[in-house]
């Protein structure tokens, strides 16, 4: 939704400043202009838990628009959330939120998921890697595919008794730590987490979370096709029948891929790009069966 913006825009008069919690609902309002689905809890906890990384431009008191970044560890960095308000783009807002980020990230190999009109503009402003896909269904599950077996795998709701497994289980998985992020995004209100043990040991989890539309698995980790499959049933059987369902899949993933086929599921996107500007960062996608965000998480 554009703000009512002075016809004089004067580029030169653009600030900008770390997100602050009072920014969350305009950022959503910009996300649903462009049909991103986000919730406004997610915004909200980006605004008071990444903030540092939450870049957000200002013209005559008013924000025009937004960029994201965050550093993972080491020199690793990855962002996106570039929005700017419908009624100022062409007018080099976006850009000047790109240069600042790019400053604030230095030397740092940063990460992206473009959308498919993004990627070859990206690779011409240096994003040398381009990887792996991801792609964005949504629909109703129906259960179709069977785990094999089945009884080995005991789920149970996560706690603070078991939240350290968890953690940990998600440092294998994500490769940078991320406890911070992770304690604030699983405890999110109107969310629920189930754990996968065997024999006493992680082997996966998976969160279900409300979105404008629908909800959203998001993430699910799982080290078999069988403990992803007990997860999704165990989450989404908790939900009115019919929901609407979305996943984030790696397509390298072929075992999460037969299960989004196997269901009445819909491709809601092109393809979604990983790209980098300095090298590839390898990652298990053999265990990401949905990604926990597009635009602030590496999975």
């Amino acid at each position: 939704m554009a703000q009512e913006l002075p016809r004089s825009f004067d580029l030169s008069k653009v600030t900008i400043r770390n997100a602050r919690s009072v920014d969350a609902r305009q950022i959503w309002e910009w996300t649903e202009s462009v049909q991103w689905n986000e919730a406004l809890q997610d915004i909200q906890l980006y605004c008071d838990v990444l903030s540092d990384g939450f870049l957000v431009a200002e013209f005559d008191g008013k924000m025009i628009g937004c960029i994201f970044y965050v550093h993972i560890g080491g020199e690793q960095t990855f962002g996106g959330f570039a929005l700017v308000d419908e009624a100022l783009r062409g007018k080099g807002t976006g850009l000047k939120l790109f240069k600042e980020r790019s400053r604030r990230i230095g030397e740092r190999n940063f990460g992206i998921n473009a959308v498919a009109e993004r990627v070859q503009p990206n690779i011409k402003m240096g994003y040398k890697h381009t990887t792996w896909k991801i792609k964005y269904y949504h629909g109703t599950f129906s259960f179709a595919l069977k785990p094999n077996n089945p009884g080995i795998i005991q789920i149970c709701g996560l706690s603070d008794k078991i939240f350290d497994q968890v953690l940990e289980y998600d440092k294998g998985v994500h490769v940078f730590p991320r406890e911070k992020f992770l304690r604030a995004w699983l405890g999110r209100r109107n969310v629920t987490t189930h754990v996968a043990f065997v024999d006493g040991k992680v082997v996966g989890y998976g969160l279900l979370s409300s979105a404008t539309k629908g909800y959203r698995l998001a993430p699910l980790y799982a080290d078999t096709q069988d403990a992803a499959l007990i997860l999704i049933e165990s989450l989404v059987k908790l939900l009115p029948t019919g929901s609407d369902v979305a996943l984030y899949v790696p397509e390298d993933n072929r075992d999460a891929m037969e299960i989004v086929q196997s269901e009445n599921m819909v491709l809601a996107l092109d393809p979604i790009v990983r790209q980098y500007t300095k090298w590839d960062v390898e990652l298990p996608l053999q265990k990401v069966y949905g990604v926990s965000n597009l635009d602030t998480t590496m999975l």
